[in-house]
């Protein structure tokens, strides 16, 4: 049941047509108009119900699209996006043959909700009219909302493969709108601060007396310390996985849930079998949210044995952390120059233990850089190099090593 009510109005100095329409939609949250423009904003959270566009009614707008299949695409971004994350969850919308992973539809919702309330306070999005100035107002936009621009950019970049995926689907699309996109440029200030944990470290972890589930929380943890994978992988491994090459080494084989890459990682640590048997290879399955929260709590207990966890660190901090300080939940200490002060165990999250692994064996200085890029399944040497975490002080030190293992008679300083 709708009930629609228009009110025209000339203006004396135009002579233009103002039309105030107000709309009045059952199971709508919101609505409203001005200036000529219809203002449909929906605030809800749900992917599923059908988006409703602001539209400018000034005037009749002819269709720009070129000609679509049978099934109907919605043309309004923001009602595309919806359309493709439903193709995207039921499997119909594929990356390279296989269905998208849930952390990379989440990441997808994620921009359909930042780009909805972009509209609430913009003019509405269009394809057409995405350039340079519209890229610059969508950065501000997301620096107000308290992005860091590492976040910023993986929205643009999402952003720049849904007005790929509209020109794919016969969509008129503004040819500036790609030849426009930059990304924003990322300092050390604006980023999160990086953290590892050594190995001294690892096997105090490992040795903690711990029942219940933070005693599976460390163990799926120190998986990922030892084998380098994300949650997604070791999350599915099971004893199938856990084979021995032709030349006897034992290894853990499987493909990786968010790239399709195969990878074959070397069990260099003989904790990693005690874990395994320990479960009779049947490994815990726990979300990346029970595994962040557990394994800081775990950790501040381990720093009163472990002093280095308490080190602290400067850091930027994340949107979320940023509302629940403006609403009071949460209160964090800063510096004299406005940065957060966190200690090191408040820096640990699933990803940490992929960073650990990966530094540790850098450091180790065992191993080529292609070598790690194997079993860490990489790339590109340049996102390889984002997971090495070590001081410049560690960086000498294995500078000075190498060069008295090459030169041990020679003083080469």
């Amino acid at each position: 049941m709708s009930a629609v009510m228009f009110n025209q109005q000339k203006s004396e100095r135009d002579m233009s047509a103002e039309i105030r329409i107000s709309i009045r939609v059952e199971g709508a949250d919101a609505l409203s108009a001005n200036n000529g423009n219809i203002n449909v904003v929906l605030l809800r959270d749900d992917v599923s119900s059908d988006y409703v566009p602001r539209y400018t009614a000034v005037k009749q707008v002819p269709k720009r699209s070129k000609q679509l299949s049978a099934k109907a695409i919605p043309e309004h971004p923001v009602a595309l996006l919806q359309h493709k994350i439903r193709e995207m969850e039921s499997g119909l919308n594929r990356n390279n043959g296989r269905r998208f992973s849930a952390s990379t539809i989440l990441q997808w919702k994620n921009f359909w909700r930042l780009l909805r309330r972009y509209e609430q306070t913009h003019v509405a999005v269009d394809f057409m009219d995405i350039n340079a100035v519209f890229w610059d107002n969508f950065k501000q936009f997301c620096e107000q909302e308290g992005l860091m621009p590492k976040s910023v950019n993986k929205y643009l970049a999402v952003f720049r493969a849904l007005i790929a995926y509209a020109e794919e689907s016969g969509i008129e699309v503004n040819k500036a709108a790609l030849q426009s996109y930059r990304k924003i440029p990322i300092y050390d200030d604006d980023t999160k601060a990086k953290t590892y944990l050594n190995e001294r470290e690892l096997q105090a972890l490992y040795e903690m007396k711990l029942a219940g589930l933070k005693d599976r929380v460390r163990d799926v943890f120190m998986l990922g310390c030892y084998l380098g994978q994300r949650v997604s992988d070791y999350n599915n491994l099971t004893r199938m996985d856990f084979i021995t090459t032709r030349r006897g080494n034992r290894v853990v084989s499987f493909t990786q849930e968010k790239t399709n890459n195969a990878v074959m990682v070397p069990i260099i640590y003989d904790n990693v079998y005690a874990i395994a048997e320990k479960y009779n290879y049947h490994f815990p399955r726990l979300a990346h949210g029970v595994i962040n929260r557990y394994i800081k709590e775990i950790l501040a207990e381990l720093s009163r044995d472990v002093p280095s966890l308490r080190q602290t660190m400067r850091t930027a901090i994340t949107q979320r952390e940023q509302e629940a300080e403006r609403l009071g939940r949460a209160h964090f200490v800063r510096d004299e120059k406005g940065y957060v002060i966190k200690h090191r165990y408040e820096m640990i999250s699933t990803h940490t233990a992929r960073r650990s692994c990966i530094t540790n064996l850098y450091l180790s200085n065992r191993f080529s850089i292609s070598q790690l890029m194997s079993i860490s399944g990489h790339k590109s040497e340049r996102a390889f190099n984002e997971y090495i975490c070590c001081s410049s002080e560690e960086m000498a030190d294995m500078i000075a090593e190498i060069a008295k293992k090459n030169h041990p008679t020679t003083d080469l300083f």
